[in-house]
């Protein structure tokens, strides 16, 4: 499976590729790739990326593995994390609010920062980042079931709102009432049943 595209050095998203060459992580885990592939990325200076995608979560497929991370590297890392900014892209952000212009004028550009509110609102406060579904449990009956409410995010719902964009959900599923996720931890979410059909039962015996 992708065998062609491995020996064609074509598996993969170019764009995840140029991603992974600027910022140098030492992990990179890949999703959806349907296939699992392991590699190491070398960047030199002894840096390296340990670059993992895994398969689909079918009986025989590699879709699991577990590594160990050093907790020295770790706690580096998180202090790194705890230092660093979160942005948003002002050039991404007027292609959004223009998906129909032929060019990014700098006009454009200009528009958006104005609707934004300025350079002040292109940064991602911590505080924008809550749970906004339930979070697993195991001792819950309920499984295999889909959400017949939709829990909005608060960034989704920001950008929407300063950029003039339609959000294409029906308002019977979405969910802003009293059951919506709160920014302290997104309790009492309102969520009802409906059968999945692509549901796979998976047993231990098949992984």
């Amino acid at each position: 499976f992708l065998k062609e595209d491995i020996e064609r050095n074509a598996l993969g998203s170019p764009a995840l590729d140029e991603i992974i060459l600027m910022l140098q992580p030492s992990y990179f885990f890949a999703a959806h790739l349907h296939a699992k592939f392991p590699a190491i990325v070398p960047h030199g200076d002894g840096k390296e990326t340990k670059f993992l995608a895994l398969s689909k979560p079918l009986p025989g497929q590699d879709f699991l593995q577990v590594i160990e991370i050093d907790n020295g590297k770790l706690a580096q890392q998180e202090a790194t994390d705890a230092a660093m900014e979160v942005v948003r892209d002002l050039e991404w952000l007027t292609i959004l609010r223009n998906p129909n212009a032929e060019s990014l004028d700098e006009s454009l550009v200009k528009e958006t920062l104005d609707a934004i509110g300025g350079e002040g609102s292109l940064k991602v406060e911590k505080s924008g980042f809550v749970r906004t579904a339930r979070t697993y449990d195991a001792a819950s009956s309920i499984r295999g079931r889909r959400p017949m409410t939709l829990n909005e995010n608060p960034q989704t719902s920001w950008l929407a709102k300063k950029l003039d964009l339609k959000m294409h959900t029906s308002s019977a599923h979405r969910n802003s009432g009293p059951g919506a996720a709160s920014a302290q931890g997104g309790e009492g979410l309102d969520i009802q049943d409906e059968p999945n059909p692509e549901e796979i039962d998976i047993d231990l015996d098949d992984v």
